[in-house]
């Protein structure tokens, strides 16, 4: 945290990959609002809102914050739909929600015991 706030004395700090550091040191010290209030900048700064990096990051801070995320979601689908963030998201979602439902119409009930897989994220 300390290093990013020495950078963040420089001139040219406003990088989008210094106020990500420095959102994610905030948001892994707790203070969400702060590393919110970084990510918002580096929006601002990055006109095009094409970082896949700071998307995910204002995903999970939006997460811990209690703010809808479904924007956020569709921008980062739009940029990088292979980002690996993006693709567990999908796999969660097929894994909490569409399986168990079409597991229940099909009538399979505790299908944890049926479904093992090994998911590989990057291929």
């Amino acid at each position: 945290y300390y290093i990013y706030e020495e950078i963040a004395q420089s001139p040219s700090s406003n990088t989008v990959k210094v106020l990500n550091g420095q959102a994610v040191c905030n948001i892994h010290l707790g203070r969400y609002p702060e590393a919110e209030n970084l990510l918002l900048r580096v929006e601002a700064l990055n006109k095009s809102k094409s970082d896949p990096d700071t998307l995910v990051n204002l995903i999970v801070v939006s997460n811990l914050i209690g703010k809808p995320t479904e924007v956020v979601n569709r921008q980062l689908k739009e940029v990088a739909p292979n980002h690996v963030f993006y693709k567990t998201l999908i796999l969660k979602r097929v894994y909490l929600v569409v399986l168990p439902e079409i597991c229940s119409r099909i009538g399979i009930h505790g299908y944890l015991n049926y479904f093992a897989f090994d998911v590989n994220l990057n291929g």
